[in-house]
């Protein structure tokens, strides 16, 4: 299994939404906008995906320290029974205003990569629940 990693530096102008006080935006950035990956409710063919696979993102976001978070809920993990898991995790530093955000998917474990219709159903509900944390929303508000 090989390794790819990268380092680099964003800026994103307007990437949050702004009502009043508040500034929404969805912290696991790289899947801004995504769709749910399955959207039919049924389905006549079998699903293959192409193989095994695991997704981690480390983000550190800065923000304007007029801002403050406010009721920053996490989703957590999502345990996708012996297929994998996702999770979405956070903490901030008190010192300065940082954001860290970990983003992980792993995929296929125990070669789980082939679904027959029958399996749609539950293989809908483990995508929209990994749809669910990659689109999840955090709030900061002006002080």
């Amino acid at each position: 299994m090989g390794v790819f990693r990268i380092a680099y530096k964003i800026h994103m102008d307007n990437f949050g939404q702004r009502t009043g006080k508040r500034l929404f935006f969805q912290p696991a950035f790289f899947n801004f906008g995504d769709s749910s990956l399955f959207s039919a409710s049924g389905r006549k063919n079998p699903i293959a995906f192409p193989h095994a696979y695991s997704e981690s993102d480390n983000i550190t976001i800065e923000y304007p320290e007029n801002l403050k978070l406010e009721q920053a809920e996490i989703p957590g993990t999502l345990k996708l029974g012996e297929l994998g898991a996702a999770s979405l995790s956070a903490s901030v530093d008190n010192k300065k205003p940082f954001l860290y955000v970990t983003r992980r998917l792993n995929w296929g474990n125990k070669g789980g990569i082939f679904f027959g219709p029958e399996t749609y159903g539950a293989l809908k509900q483990a995508w929209d629940g990994v749809h669910q944390i990659n689109s999840h929303q955090l709030t900061l508000r002006a002080q």
